[in-house]
């Protein structure tokens, strides 16, 4: 009788919940757990500014469980990130630096590595269109007499206007100008050696249909700590009494190149200095103190805050060397693709006093980050800290606005003026040719 009741009772019994499915590749998975983890210990604000964090990660996680591979898993860590709705969270792809190691970690030669290749074109939305701002040298946007002021209307088939409209469906917050220049940039890339076909309208409004090759950017190729390798341009000329220097990117290797510039532009005698900082996307966040130092004369001057939950940090400033500093007059030109560390040094050189800026509102991109490598091979940049400058305002969603709004013009572009950087000339160097 004692086992008929047992058998009863077992059978009455509830039965065990069924056993997690196994994930279908577990890096992948374990790539989404160290992302997911990473952010919950390190965001600035633990209350998430109001979103729910445990929640996003019990919704995408059963989509990682499924991922079978990096590439299958990106749009759902996409997806994660953007819940944050800020920029510097972002998963780069493990060969953005396959081109800089081979399989054993060796490092390349400089001509075994091409880098991002593209046309040659830096292009900015001007009254509503992708209008040519610069063309780089010998690229083969040059060579085919591509110029300053044409409108970009179609991309490998992708007529340009649906690409600005398509803007309105990305998770990202940001300014309509910046996102539409980084998505159009982003189009053009390829790999070293193929082609694009690009239809413009030229500066009498001609179509013109090209089909160009896309090439390594010049430029020395660096790469620091887990950052994408690099490819960093620094020039500088002194004309009519002013010094301009520019620089595509905040690396350590532009420190001899501003020094010797510096250099030059005090023993020239110079009456002012032009930073030009449009399209520099940022870099090593320290490098604004660095660049700083050379336009100082005294200690104590602080860019900014950095803020963390563990405390804050100032971005204080040391001057260089009396014969490596230059104290007159500082313009610096900024416009929609000035982001991240060119953000800190625009706004604590305007903040302080130390410079007039010139152009249109930056980006609004600028939360300190760490790249970590995850499980998978890929790279997560996620910020750890916020940004303010030194009036205690965030730069990030806000942009710095310059002193003197000098916006392009497709006209001005097709004569080829430059706005900004005549306006910041005329406030060095007022002339009877000066507005």
């Amino acid at each position: 009788m004692m086992v008929l009741v047992l058998l009863a009772l077992s059978a009455c019994a509830p039965k065990a919940p069924p056993a997690p499915p196994d994930p279908v590749d577990p890096a992948q998975v374990a790539s989404f757990d160290f992302a997911w983890q990473r952010i919950a210990d390190t965001y600035p604000y633990p209350d998430f500014k109001g979103v729910d964090w445990a929640a996003a990660r019990e919704e995408l996680r059963p989509r990682a469980m499924e991922a079978d591979s990096a590439e299958a898993l990106r749009p759902v860590l996409t997806e994660l990130l953007g819940r944050l709705g800020e920029s510097h969270f972002q998963v780069i792809p493990a060969v953005a630096y396959e081109t800089v190691y081979d399989a054993d970690g060796i490092d390349l030669t400089e001509e075994d590595v091409a880098g991002p290749a593209a046309p040659g074109l830096a292009l900015r939305l001007v009254d509503e269109a992708l209008v040519v701002f610069r063309v780089a040298p010998g690229s083969a946007a040059a060579e085919a007499g591509v110029a300053p002021g044409w409108v970009l209307t179609d991309i490998a088939g992708t007529d340009t206007a649906a690409l600005l409209d398509s803007l309105a469906d990305l998770p990202l917050e940001g300014r309509r100008e910046t996102l539409a220049a980084i998505a159009a940039h982003a189009r053009l890339q390829g790999t070293p050696g193929s082609a694009v076909d690009l239809t413009f309208r030229d500066g009498s409004d001609a179509e013109v249909a090209l089909h160009l090759e896309r090439r390594a950017a010049a430029g020395e190729l660096v790469q620091f700590g887990h950052l994408p390798p690099q490819r960093v341009r620094f020039e500088h000329a002194v004309a009519d009494g002013v010094g301009t220097a520019r620089f595509n990117v905040f690396m350590t290797s532009i420190v001899p190149g501003l020094e010797a510039a510096v250099t030059e532009f005090v023993e020239a005698g110079v009456e002012g200095v032009i930073l030009d900082l449009r399209g520099n996307p940022g870099g090593i966040a320290g490098l604004a103190s660095g660049v700083t130092g050379f336009f100082v004369d005294a200690p104590g001057m602080s860019l900014g805050t950095m803020v963390t939950r563990e405390g804050e940090l100032r971005f204080q400033v040391f001057p260089r060397p009396p014969s490596q500093r230059f104290t007159g007059p500082v313009a610096v030109l900024v416009d929609e693709l000035s982001l991240s560390t060119s953000e800190i040094l625009a706004a604590g050189l305007k903040a302080n006093g130390r410079a007039r800026l010139f152009g249109v509102t930056t980006g609004g991109m600028a939360l300190p980050s760490r790249i970590e490598a995850l499980p998978n091979g890929d790279r997560l940049q996620y910020a750890f800290a916020d940004l303010l400058d030194p009036d205690g305002a965030r730069v990030e969603g806000q942009g710095v606005t310059p002193d003197v709004s000098a916006p392009l013009t497709r006209d001005a572009l097709l004569a080829g003026l430059d706005p900004a950087h005549a306006a910041a000339v005329c406030w060095i160097r007022p002339s009877e040719e000066c507005p």
